[in-house]
């Protein structure tokens, strides 16, 4: 995600004014801006202001997460932990474009370990390590 070097000022600021965005500071916080983050990326083509925000949105509820999570995570297996923040997320099976629902049915019950490649899909879509998900 490149954010473009020069933004509309006052689009952005507007952008910025509606959401407020700033560190986190507890779970519901958290929760509405994974919301506003998940419009932004449903919505398809974004302008440049609006890449900036989700950009921003994105540092920040990594932050958030790496902070309020990082001892949950460090004892998790990597299929609790997809398993976890799929829940946080409000995700399902279909949510993975390009890993089939029924490999990730075999990921969560066991049957099938997280390859590199889908630890790399699943950090992306998480905005975490790809380490997480693998043994």
């Amino acid at each position: 995600m490149n954010v473009p070097r020069t933004l509309d000022r006052k689009k952005y600021a507007k952008l910025l004014a509606a959401v407020l965005p700033r560190p986190i500071s507890s779970d519901e916080e958290h929760r509405t801006l994974l919301g506003v983050t998940s419009r932004l990326m449903k919505k398809g083509e974004l302008t440049p202001e609006e890449t900036a925000l989700l950009r921003l949105l994105s540092i920040l509820i990594s932050e958030y997460e790496r902070t309020r999570y990082s001892d949950l995570f460090e004892k998790l297996k990597p299929v609790e932990a997809l398993g976890h923040l799929m829940e946080e997320n409000h995700l399902t099976q279909r949510d993975f474009p390009g890993i089939p629902q029924s490999r990730i049915s075999e990921i969560l019950t066991g049957k099938r370990r997280i390859s590199k490649a889908q630890a790399r899909r699943f950090g992306e879509r998480f905005k975490v390590s790809p380490a997480l998900f693998l043994y």
